[in-house]
């Protein structure tokens, strides 16, 4: 099973209520862009053993990345 388009981790009560009713052996994938994810969300997601978490990554650097169609959030570096 997989959920994608839009940004399903906007509604976290929701998504993680989802997640919860999956059958454990039927794998979970969530396709997402990762903006919402911090350290407490990952860790709630990490909990749930048949889920896969795919982070779609659209610009390598800040110049490509304000490129792309409307943005959430300015790019930041990490590290």
């Amino acid at each position: 099973m997989r959920v994608s388009g839009g940004e399903p981790t906007i509604c976290k009560k929701h998504l993680l209520e989802l997640i919860n009713s999956i059958p454990e052996n039927k794998l979970f994938i969530l396709e997402t862009n990762g903006v919402l994810l911090n350290e407490d969300y990952i860790e709630e997601l990490s909990n749930f053993k048949n889920t896969y978490v795919r982070v779609s990554l659209k610009g390598v650097d800040e110049k490509i990345f304000e490129q792309l169609p409307v943005q959430m959030v300015k790019f930041s570096k990490t590290g």
